[in-house]
């Protein structure tokens, strides 16, 4: 199962990781956002739009929340 959250850090990911957190079977990935899939979407029809640009930024800006939590965890110890 996959569980999308807005912001790292925020209250929805925090209770997701809460409840989570030592589920395997879950992945947490955060940074998605309504305006990035809006503007996606609205931007479709028109032909000069650069699709690419929003997939990239959205890739560059996502990422599995329990998998940084414990890279951060390694690096302090």
């Amino acid at each position: 199962m996959i569980i999308v959250v807005d912001l790292p850090g925020g209250m929805p990911c925090n209770v997701v990781l809460e409840r989570y957190l030592t589920d395997e079977r879950i992945t947490i990935l955060a940074s998605l956002n309504l305006p990035m899939i809006l503007e996606l979407y609205l931007n479709l029809g028109q032909a000069d739009y650069q699709m690419s640009q929003v997939i990239k930024t959205a890739i560059c800006n996502t990422y599995d929340v329990k998998q940084q939590l414990s890279n951060q965890t390694e690096d302090d110890e």
